[in-house]
């Protein structure tokens, strides 16, 4: 879906107005904390990526995904870009 010149793609959200008032916020959201905080002081995140919820999705179909690709795929832990007009960071952890 498209709002406001932004492209969301989603999984388990059967309409737009679901995903524009969700029951719980990415703010409170303790592994997205743990990422912001790898950023600079004052930074917005720009691009922000959890890989848990693609690992379980990915895993839903054993027979499209390589055992490797999984093995992967789960070692990683989320990946965060963001910065001020000064500074940019992009972090990719693992677990």
């Amino acid at each position: 879906s498209t709002t406001g010149g932004r492209v969301a793609v989603t999984f388990g959200i059967s309409d737009l107005a679901q995903l524009l008032n969700p029951s719980s916020k990415l703010s409170a959201n303790p592994t997205f904390k743990r990422a912001l905080a790898q950023l600079p002081a004052g930074a917005k995140a720009d691009i922000y990526l959890n890989f848990e919820p693609i690992a379980v999705l990915a895993s839903l179909d054993q027979g499209t995904v390589s055992s490797s690709g999984m093995k992967v795929l789960h070692r990683l832990d989320y990946l965060i870009a963001g910065g001020t007009h000064s500074h940019f960071r992009l972090v990719l952890t693992t677990y």
